[in-house]
């Protein structure tokens, strides 16, 4: 996979080339007790439609994904774990710089476009009394 950092970017989940030249995030998910995030889960999603899940095994985990062809993706970081509270995320983009961070009940659409700009949208839910919008656009 050719991605725009290799050393960042490392192997992308999906083997098209073309979508690794759109853009390439990498999530470090952890688990702040270090048991796993038991039946809590992250999923991808680019902006051709592919998918990725994942969860944390233990007390960190990474994935690397490259953006669809028109150089988005969303991620979705589910609460469904046993202890939400112990989730935490970032993504990063190709050059190593976190462009979204959060915990559980968490969505962030990163988009890198010709421009170079990135639209991020953290949606979560807190202590059960509803849900928070957050929009960040560079």
């Amino acid at each position: 996979c050719t991605a725009p950092d290799e050393a960042h970017c490392g192997t992308c989940i999906y083997p098209n080339e073309a979508q690794c030249e759109q853009g390439c995030y990498t999530l470090v998910a952890m688990d702040s007790y270090g048991d796993s995030w038991d039946s809590g889960s992250w999923t991808w999603t680019d902006d051709d439609g592919l998918s990725t899940t994942g969860t944390v095994a233990d007390s960190t985990d990474t994935a690397t994904f490259c953006a669809g062809s028109g150089g988005c993706g969303l991620l979705i970081v589910d609460g469904d774990s046993n202890y939400p509270s112990e989730q935490s995320w970032e993504l990063l983009d190709s050059s190593g710089t976190p462009v979204a961070s959060g915990g559980a009940d968490a969505t962030a659409q990163v988009c890198e476009g010709d421009d170079d700009s990135i639209k991020i949208t953290n949606d979560f839910e807190s202590n059960f009394d509803g849900w928070t919008t957050s929009t960040f656009t560079r």
